[in-house]
């Protein structure tokens, strides 16, 4: 059976070498705008994702260098060894699953062009430069771009483009905070407050404290006002009303889906993907998950994946209390609610 060799960047080193009737993944290339994986098609052409187990053999990658990627700031023997051992990975596809994929992707609409001022902005004046967890950091973006493009409308999925650009979980900063108002300048007013607000409300999602008090008030919810929080790059405080929050985390959603494994998922239990199925269980529950978003049902067992939610909170709160950012955050309700 030949061998095909879907996205396979000639230059790029191989791990090892492809099982029979696979093909290796790796990311293509949209210039200075990234590209999508299978992994990341097949969750466009879906509208979800799935559990890739039955159609790739995820193999170590022992090429890995943790301090190339966003977690290179991450401390501490297990916490890095936990992280390494869940992002030293490389999926090989079976070559129908490719054929599927890849047909089903193709049938999805062709992303608008990044229009020219905020191309150039984000060129010239940032820094993408850094690996995500798989792939390039534009990877990352422009796989979230997409999706909400597709299934996120009407939306605007420049929100996603631009998510990290006032700071990602690890303390890495794209951009400095006096260049705010030159980014707002090529925002609408809706876009720049859904940006400033994303490393804010992603950060309180990893924290787990924010989910679990919103889980515990699942019938009240439609008497919340509003949330208070501090921006991360600055710890200037920001507000969002009842329905900026729900859209808010909508985009939170389309987000963590591209923290999913490619397989296996019950085994080893991602900390983000935890965050990932925690946030999707409560937008269902809550009648909130307003983006088209499927996830095959998951069981995760066992202590590694409370472990693995435990190290993370920690974790988080130390990067935040590193650069002065304040995780606390206020519920606001309606005055009848007795909440």
């Amino acid at each position: 059976q030949a061998l095909l060799r879907h996205d396979l960047d000639p230059d790029r080193p191989r791990c090892c070498s492809p099982p029979r009737g696979m093909a290796a993944a790796a990311s293509g290339s949209l210039g200075p705008v990234g590209g999508l994986d299978l992994r990341r098609q097949a969750a466009i052409a879906k509208g979800g994702l799935t559990d890739h187990r039955l159609e790739a053999v995820v193999l170590k990658n022992p090429d890995f260098d943790l301090d190339q990627t966003i977690f290179k700031t991450l401390e501490g023997f297990i916490p890095r060894l936990v992280m390494k051992k869940d992002l030293a990975v490389k999926p090989f596809w079976h070559d129908v699953a490719v054929q599927r994929i890849t047909a089903a992707y193709s049938r999805i609409e062709r992303p608008h062009a990044i229009d020219a001022d905020l191309h150039e902005f984000m060129l010239n004046e940032c820094n993408f430069s850094m690996e995500h967890a798989d792939g390039s950091f534009m990877d990352h973006l422009v796989f979230c771009r997409d999706y909400c493009q597709v299934h996120f409308k009407p939306h605007s999925p420049r929100v996603l483009l631009i998510h990290s650009i006032l700071g990602v979980g690890t303390n890495y900063f794209p951009m400095e905070a006096a260049k705010i108002p030159q980014l707002a300048a090529l925002l609408t007013p809706h876009e720049m407050k859904h940006t400033e607000a994303f490393p804010s409300i992603l950060r309180l999602i990893l924290s787990w404290k924010l989910l679990d008090e919103l889980a515990g008030k699942l019938g009240s919810l439609d008497k919340l006002k509003s949330i208070k929080f501090h921006r991360v790059i600055d710890n200037q405080d920001l507000e969002l009303d009842a329905e900026e929050f729900w859209v808010q985390m909508n985009y939170q959603m389309i987000h963590l889906l591209d923290f999913a494994p490619t397989a296996d998922w019950e085994s080893g239990a991602p900390v983000v993907f935890q965050c990932c199925l925690g946030v999707y269980d409560f937008l269902t529950k809550a009648g909130q998950l307003r983006a088209t978003v499927a996830i095959q049902p998951v069981r995760m067992a066992g202590l590694m994946p409370t472990l693995k939610r435990r190290i993370g909170v920690r974790v988080l709160a130390k990067y935040s209390a590193q650069i002065g950012h304040s995780l606390d955050y206020e519920l606001r309700w309606d005055d009848s609610s007795r909440l």
